[in-house]
């Protein structure tokens, strides 16, 4: 029994102390890098419990590449919906890889408001609260989700058809950014690794739920209303589908893309 208490006393202690260098001693904030505490910590317990051998430290729960580009992101959000340019665009820096069952980002619309969520650590499962946000009047959107969405924001901005009024985004109430590696949805269909988009929890065949190397979208929202914010899943084959809109065309160096269009005095800023 005694040594039951004993050792239930050291790992609060590890974890107490742990905590304390993460928030106050680590310089780094959000978690960043508390497996060299961890180890000091484990260092100097390990003939003092006889648990030591089985704690596990966890190196790290999100990279500070990671967190400082999804804090530009929940920036470049809260921007948006305080701008009063309709059918506008805003980059919001890009994300770098995610890594593959590491750091994801959820969008969950219920009751009026949107809450993100962003996920590390082993497996990609521990949620990071300090980045938790909810933005009371977005909406997320996609280009993508039918084929008519796809072509007709493609035929609007791309191709600056003005005579399109609607129809080109298409608001969910989920959306995951995340890393991939590994086959698509199709049996044997493989994809190059990289991030990936979905509006459902599962696979399916509908866009943008397919495909895997789906989110090369130049670091560019869009925003029709200033309320609505739309992410651009991508393709490699066709410049509109369901699936989304041809990368070359978005983030890309293809004849009036949407990058090359920002970069110059073409569309709206947000």
């Amino acid at each position: 029994m005694e040594l039951q208490k004993l050792g239930i006393l050291v790992l609060a202690l590890l974890a107490g102390a742990t905590l304390i260098y993460v928030f106050i001693g680590g310089g780094d904030g959000l978690l960043f890098e508390a497996g060299e505490a961890g180890e000091n910590i484990r260092d100097f317990v390990v003939n003092a419990s006889p648990f030591a051998d089985e704690i596990e430290i966890v190196p790290e729960i999100i990279s500070e590449a990671h967190a400082s580009t999804i804090i530009g992101l929940r920036e470049a959000i809260n921007h948006i919906l305080q701008s009063n340019n309709k059918d506008c665009f805003m980059r919001y820096g890009g994300l770098p890889d995610l890594g593959h069952r590491a750091t994801s980002i959820e969008f969950i619309y219920e009751d009026g408001i949107t809450t993100m969520f962003v996920y590390g650590g082993t497996d990609g499962r521990h949620l990071i609260p300090e980045l938790v946000t909810e933005f009371e009047e977005m909406i997320p959107c996609v280009i993508a989700g039918s084929d008519s969405v796809g072509e007709n924001f493609f035929n609007k901005f791309i191709e600056e058809d003005q005579s399109i009024t609607s129809g080109y985004f298409n608001p969910v109430d989920y959306v995951r950014i995340f890393g991939w590696e590994g086959e698509g949805w199709d049996a044997g269909f493989n994809c190059d690794d990289g991030n990936r988009i979905m509006t459902q929890r599962e696979e399916s065949s509908t866009g943008p739920n397919r495909y895997c190397d789906n989110f090369e979208d130049g670091g560019i929202f869009f925003s029709p209303d200033n309320r609505h914010i739309c992410f651009i899943p991508t393709n490699s084959e066709t410049n509109a589908d369901q699936h989304g809109i041809e990368n070359d065309y978005v983030g890309g160096t293809k004849s009036n893309s949407l990058s090359i269009q920002l970069n110059g005095n073409g569309l709206t800023r947000c």
